[in-house]
């Protein structure tokens, strides 16, 4: 308590507000009342620039608290990156690290032009970077160092707020400004609800079903498709010929005439469904280049929360995925259809190593 009252501060940096110390209070000798004239304490404040400068003890340079105890950070402002043509803000939680940056790249795969920018520790364990100029277009990952392994020291890591990646493991993309229009849900009372669960990839897959973008989120934009076969084919017969004639457009089982029958979105409608349950779109633990059919997924191993994956889009380094999951949903929507979507958050894909998932 000795000497306290002649404590004050200095910055470190010029043009830095001024901070004047007006009382100590008698309860708590180290907890002091300042005046500061035009000076928000918000998270841009650079409380790094300051030192605290007490009689016969060390000077201390002022930071945002820190918690042992990790549970004690809480931070509920917006995470990720917030565009806007003229700069970029990057927001990551990382309590435990003891320096971030945000690498930014001009492509979605080589190094080359490969920039790094130093984020600042704000409060409750966020680290923030504005990076000037239109970065639309651009890809990111972040670099963290630390004692705590779980960070991948030294490692380029994707942003768990990247809201479009070019795969799992690949970069976060910048898309810019989002405009694709989403149509309103149709009012329907919960106690009306007929579900349909469906797979994105399992309604439109199939060659005769007469859809162009197969296996695809546009797939289930597309209306008009019909599933076209002889009612003497193997596969009428294998579904249930009588069944399938009721339906059918032209049918004469004893010539074999051609019949015709709904499909894909159509089909979803004509069952008299009014919601469809979509599993899981999250990014994911696959390769999303491989559409040949030798190898499936559910979806239920995801490892990024907020992209869309791109195994459904019609390209996976560009923001395919997030515009053609909004049309969809807004194809749904015109149809008359609400829309849920199967989301996993209570598990992540896991990977060989001790830590939760493979984030790189």
């Amino acid at each position: 308590k000795q000497g306290t009252s002649n404590a004050a501060f200095r910055s470190t940096k010029p043009r830095v507000p001024n901070l004047e110390i007006i009382a100590v209070t008698e309860l708590d000798p180290w907890r002091l009342e300042l005046r500061c004239d035009n000076v928000l304490f918000d998270e841009d404040f650079p409380v790094e620039n300051y030192i605290l400068s007490i009689p016969n003890m060390t000077d201390a340079t002022l930071s945002w608290p820190e918690f042992e105890n990790l549970d004690h950070y809480y931070y509920d402002g917006s995470l990720g990156w917030e565009y806007s043509p003229r700069s970029t803000v990057f927001r990551v939680f990382a309590p435990s690290a003891s320096r971030m940056s945000v690498v930014l790249y001009p492509s979605a795969s080589d190094s080359h032009g490969r920039e790094q920018f130093p984020m600042r520790r704000i409060m409750q364990g966020v680290w923030k970077a504005a990076v000037s100029g239109d970065l639309a277009g651009k890809y990111y990952k972040l670099l963290a160092e630390g004692d705590d392994k779980r960070l991948y020291p030294g490692v380029e890591v994707i942003d768990p707020y990247s809201r479009c990646n070019t795969a799992h493991n690949g970069r976060g993309l910048i898309y810019g400004a989002e405009t694709t229009h989403v149509s309103d849900r149709p009012k329907i009372k919960p106690e009306h609800a007929i579900v349909y669960e469906l797979h994105v990839r399992d309604s439109t897959i199939d060659s005769s079903a007469g859809v162009h973008h197969r296996g695809m989120f546009l797939g289930l934009t597309e209306r008009g498709t019909r599933f076209r076969a002889s009612s003497s084919s193997a596969v009428v017969k294998e579904l249930g010929g009588s069944w399938l004639m009721r339906d059918a457009s032209t049918h004469d089982p004893a010539h074999g005439t051609d019949m015709e029958l709904s499909t894909a979105l159509d089909h979803i409608v004509e069952m008299g469904v009014t919601a469809v349950q979509i599993m899981p779109i999250q990014d994911f633990d696959n390769d999303e280049s491989c559409h040949n059919g030798e190898q499936y997924w559910w979806g239920y191993m995801p490892v990024h929360f907020n992209s869309p994956d791109g195994w459904y889009a019609s390209s996976t380094h560009t923001a395919a995925r997030v515009h053609e999951l909004k049309r969809m949903v807004s194809a749904l929507h015109d149809a008359g259809l609400k829309v849920i979507i199967d989301v996993v958050y209570n598990h992540t894909a896991e990977d060989a190593n001790e830590y939760n998932l493979d984030a790189r």
